[in-house]
């Protein structure tokens, strides 16, 4: 089963690109997962676990610079044994990497291949091929992130993200063991991201499964308002009765001057789990007038100050 980050990643492989963006992404990923070799001869040497990103990485290098790098791979026999897969790049290599303005040992972004927005979202598309991750929409918390082994690129990555011109992106970055991860946790942000590296497709299933789990929250916390209100409406109402019967214990119902209060009184012991809305509609269908909730709490008030007299536990009513 694959997960969502592979999606992504297959996704923005999939999907035809401008040649300026293209560039940018192939600037990203060397810069991010390559490394040079000086052996015989001067080489960029890159790796993968992924098939498909392997032979997209491998037809721009043909595509764009006309070379044929070459293409092997090693299986590991412990563990899952997943196979590695390896590009090598001699042909016009120092070139290529000029022309991607690709320096090792600057970790300045060139602004030259970050020229606008749409450069932009290449560039951190190659970023997320080599090392970005995503979790899945229906996991318990939102996350995507890019690890890098330097701390400054990962800064400038950081401030790339920030610069694009829609200013919707509020990165972070933290030191995980020996990586350095820029990372987005906001769901809005994140859908954002998916959108500007190319992943429409992947966007509209993370949304998708965002607004049916933000429903489903919503929904839940409904339902615990809704308890908790029938609760309180039911703790009134034990309360209410109580007055009550301490009323009529002590007062007969025709002594009672106010008839609203009366009537409440019968309307309380007959509906003993209707809130105050509730009964306000009942007492204004029986007096035929607008009687509000406001009308009805204050009658229980005098009502329970009457109680509490009687009870001796104030002054007289």
């Amino acid at each position: 089963m694959y997960s969502f980050a592979r999606k992504v990643k297959e996704e923005i492989i999939a999907k035809p690109l401008l040649d300026r963006r293209l560039k940018a992404l192939l600037s990203a990923y060397i810069k991010t997962c390559g490394f040079l070799s000086y052996g015989t001869s001067f080489s960029i040497l890159l790796r993968s676990e992924n098939a498909k990103i392997t032979r997209f990485i491998y037809s721009l290098f043909t595509s764009i610079y006309h070379v044929k790098p070459r293409l092997s791979y090693t299986k590991k026999m412990k563990l899952k044994k997943n196979i590695t897969y390896s590009i090598e790049v001699k042909e016009n290599a120092k070139e290529i990497l000029d022309d991607l303005k690709i320096k090792f040992l600057v970790d300045k972004i060139d602004s030259s291949i970050v020229m606008d927005d749409d450069c932009i979202g290449g560039y951190l598309s190659g970023c997320f091929l080599a090392s970005g991750s995503c979790n899945d929409p229906r996991s318990a918390n939102y996350h995507l992130e890019m690890q890098f082994s330097n701390s400054e690129f990962a800064k400038n990555v950081e401030k790339l993200i920030k610069k694009h011109r829609s200013k919707a992106f509020t990165p972070h970055l933290m030191k995980r063991r020996n990586n350095y991860v820029v990372y987005l946790k906001r769901s809005d942000q994140i859908a954002s991201f998916l959108i500007l590296i190319g992943a429409i497709d992947a966007c509209m299933e993370f949304e998708n499964v965002r607004v049916e789990r933000d429903y489903r929250n919503i929904d839940n916390r409904w339902q615990i308002c809704d308890a908790a209100n029938l609760k309180k409406t039911l703790d009134s109402a034990r309360t209410q009765l109580e007055d009550i019967q301490v009323i009529e214990a002590h007062i007969p119902s025709e002594k009672i001057r106010s008839e609203k209060m009366r009537w409440l009184m019968r309307l309380r012991k007959e509906n003993d789990e209707s809130s105050l809305r509730e009964l306000a509609e009942l007492m204004s269908e029986i007096f035929d007038m607008e009687i509000s909730k406001s009308n009805v709490n204050h009658l229980f008030r005098q009502m329970h100050e009457l109680a509490k007299s009687l009870r001796g536990e104030s002054d007289g009513y």
